[in-house]
């Protein structure tokens, strides 16, 4: 795992989805959220067929140091899912909010969706602390400040 952490970073141009999707799971079974991190990094940046997986794989990577971000990913991730039809990861998003986040599969809008999808292709360096990230979309941010979750209170997608 060490070396692939150093490597990362230089090869993942040169990846395929399904190899960083396996080296997602490889450090998600590590519980090394940095290189999961690096790993969603280079994988956002591939376009937007797989970005859902990524938002999901960055949702597991936030999870320890920003739970509200990690949160945020989460339902972005759920969205693009519903939208596209996806049951396999949407059943992995919703098995990761209630045993990892403790929360209900958030629902969220599109533009929320798309903002975070955004915020977190530009967010390349691992969080030092929490907040450090990108700032969730207005209506993400309107739905906490209700109570519960992120997207509490904007509707179904």
């Amino acid at each position: 795992i060490d070396a692939l952490r150093e490597l990362l970073p230089r090869s993942a141009p040169s990846l395929t989805v399904e190899q960083l999707l396996a080296l997602g799971d490889l450090a998600s079974a590590e519980d090394d959220s940095r290189l999961l991190y690096t790993i969603s990094t280079a994988g956002l940046q591939l376009g937007d067929e797989f970005a859902p997986h990524f938002l999901f794989l960055r949702a597991d990577a936030l999870l320890d140091e920003d739970d509200f971000r990690s949160e945020i990913c989460a339902g972005a991730a759920a969205w693009f899912a519903r939208e596209r039809r996806d049951q396999k990861l949407l059943d992995k998003v919703a098995a990761f909010c209630d045993d990892a986040l403790g929360i209900d599969l958030p629902a969220s809008q599109p533009v929320d969706a798309m903002e975070i999808l955004a915020n977190e292709r530009a967010a390349h360096s691992f969080p030092r602390r929490a907040g450090d990230g990108p700032v969730a979309g207005a209506g993400a941010a309107r739905g906490l400040a209700q109570g519960g979750g992120a997207f509490q209170g904007l509707g179904k997608a």
